[in-house]
């Protein structure tokens, strides 16, 4: 007697497994005590296919005044050499190989964004698909990378990890937290080797007297120059942003050593012996200072507020020589010819603002509102361009007095 089909138990066929088995198996916590993801294989895309991978973990944490936003998927397409895929990985441990179809370890320093904050894996730069690998959206401060998060207080327009030289350069015409960064000192380059060539064709004086001066522009392009490369390409990969960063903060060192020795040129103009110890003491700290600056811990985030008290402590040692020369000539002559009130007024710009990049004001009163313009390092910025036009305008007055109006005797030396 046959039974009825319906009565029967329905058979799979053997090493397959229900739905419910499946789902259960890919949500079972692992020996971690992570979720373990179902990530399925980038060699079974077809070409042209888009694919979204997640690798599911812990979110970092915010910074309370932050805003908690529910993350938006933004898939930005890139094309490699097999496969035109769109991926997003919110992992720090992990990372996509476009080129073996792998899931390889990576180091526990970052957090990898493929997709979102990282745009132009895998992929070789050329001029005809720059247009495409230009697509980039600006992220907010929770989807950069651990090794991208600076200030928790400007929380948008932040540039994705870009991984071609090509791509950080174009940025630049683009808007975003580094805009104003970039073109002050871009700008401030141009305006430099203006004021150079001014002041190198509107004074008579010796080659030698000539050079002194040029010495502090000198100095204060090579700053510009590399602040601006900072700001342009530290997105780029950690290991370039560490290494650009220690070469800026060296930079301000250099810029301050060369202001000094054109200074205190012009400022003990017939005074041989006080040039060569105020300059050789005032070398000795900046070197100091120089070498504290080549180690990267001295550049992190929470050594910001040393930074700011290393660079003012190094430009105000230079109080003293100034005190010396108020001893020789007085107030008045100091005051009226040596361009005190220019000094002064320089000083003023320089602590103003480090103090306000060190505050990170206005941006701390205010989080979030001022994402692009007048945040705190924009201050800073723009304070060393008002500092560089105090200091031309005085050292100009100054070597007019000392070339023109002064005669030195040997007495003067000592």
């Amino acid at each position: 007697m046959v039974e009825n089909q319906d009565s029967l138990p329905s058979a799979e066929p053997e090493g397959t497994e229900s739905e419910e088995e499946e789902g259960r198996r890919a949500t079972e916590p692992t020996s971690t005590g992570r979720t373990a993801p179902i990530t399925p294989a980038l060699g079974s895309l077809e070409d042209g296919e888009a694919q979204k991978l997640h690798v599911e973990e812990s979110q970092d944490v915010v910074p309370p005044h932050l805003p908690s936003i529910q993350t938006k998927e933004r898939v930005l397409p890139f094309k490699s050499k097999s496969v035109n895929v769109s991926a997003q990985i919110l992992n720090q441990e992990q990372e996509i190989n476009l080129n073996t179809s792998t899931v390889r370890p990576m180091d526990n320093t970052s957090t990898w964004a493929l997709g979102s904050s990282i745009v132009g894996v895998g992929s070789k730069f050329n001029w005809n698909s720059w247009r495409q690998h230009y697509k980039w959206s600006t992220l907010h401060f929770t989807h950069l990378p651990g090794w991208m998060r600076d200030n928790a207080y400007v929380h948008n327009y932040y540039r994705p990890q870009l991984k071609s030289y090509m791509l950080c350069f174009l940025s630049i015409s683009r808007l975003h937290y580094d805009s104003v960064n970039i073109w002050t000192h871009l700008l401030g380059i141009l305006m430099l080797i203006g004021l150079m060539v001014w002041c190198l064709l509107s004074l008579k004086a010796t080659a030698f007297d000539l050079g002194m001066l040029s010495i502090f522009f000198c100095t204060a392009i090579i700053c510009f120059f590399n602040s601006a490369s900072f700001h342009i390409f530290w997105v780029r990969s950690p290991k370039v942003s560490r290494l650009l960063n220690r070469l800026d903060y060296v930079s301000i060192v250099i810029l301050i050593l060369g202001s000094f020795v054109s200074w205190l040129y012009y400022l003990l103009y017939c005074y041989v012996i006080l040039q060569v110890v105020y300059l050789s003491i005032l070398s000795l700290l900046g070197i100091a200072t120089f070498i504290i600056f080549t180690f990267e811990r001295f550049t992190r985030p929470r050594y910001r507020w040393f930074r700011a008290a290393a660079f003012v402590g190094l430009g105000l040692s230079g109080l003293l020589p100034i005190i010396h020369s108020l001893y020789l000539t007085g107030l008045y002559v100091a005051y009226d010819k040596l361009s005190l009130g220019w000094l002064l007024a320089l000083a003023a710009s320089y602590i103003a603002g480090a103090t306000i990049y060190a505050l990170r004001i206005p941006e701390k009163w205010w989080p979030g509102k001022f994402d692009i313009f007048f945040h705190s390092h924009q201050f800073l910025h723009l304070a060393t361009l008002v500092a560089v036009c105090f200091y031309t305008r005085g050292i100009w007055l100054m070597m007019n007095y000392q070339i023109n109006e002064t005669t030195c005797i040997p007495s003067y030396w000592i």
